[in-house]
């Protein structure tokens, strides 16, 4: 008698443990699901936040070589020429900018910090760029 009940102890001992190890196991799957989650809306808020910012900082290099363009036209023609030049190679610069970007908004959400380096570099270029033309008017 002893032993049937040590045995049917033993067994609602190993019930119990495997239905707490079950539960543990199925709340850590959950919780790791829920970082995970935060995680990757915290990336793609970053993501997006950095596209918006992107394309801003484009829009106002686009005016700004607009108004490059029309000091250019007012000029005279050997000061028209160098600007002109200018002009054609800051297009060229934010034509490239604009790639990359695109390139960058087509990437999966894990590969843009990858590119996120290259779109920053070339508007920080084009920056550059159209504040020496600037300068030297």
């Amino acid at each position: 008698m002893n032993r049937s009940v040590l045995h049917l102890l033993l067994g609602l001992a190993l019930t119990v443990s495997t239905t707490w190890n079950t539960a543990n196991a199925e709340g850590i799957k959950q919780e790791k699901s829920e970082k995970a989650e935060a995680v990757a809306s915290t990336v793609d808020r970053e993501r997006k936040e950095f596209i918006a910012a992107a394309e801003e900082d484009l829009k106002k290099l686009n005016a700004e070589l607009r108004e490059l363009k029309q000091k250019a036209a007012a000029k005279t023609r050997a000061g028209t020429a160098e600007l002109a030049e200018q002009t054609r190679n800051l297009e060229k610069q934010l034509t490239l900018a604009k790639r990359k970007l695109a390139k960058l908004k087509s990437a999966a959400p894990e590969k843009w910090r990858e590119l996120k380096g290259d779109v920053a570099g070339a508007i920080d270029h084009v920056k550059q760029s159209i504040g020496k033309a600037k300068d030297d008017r």
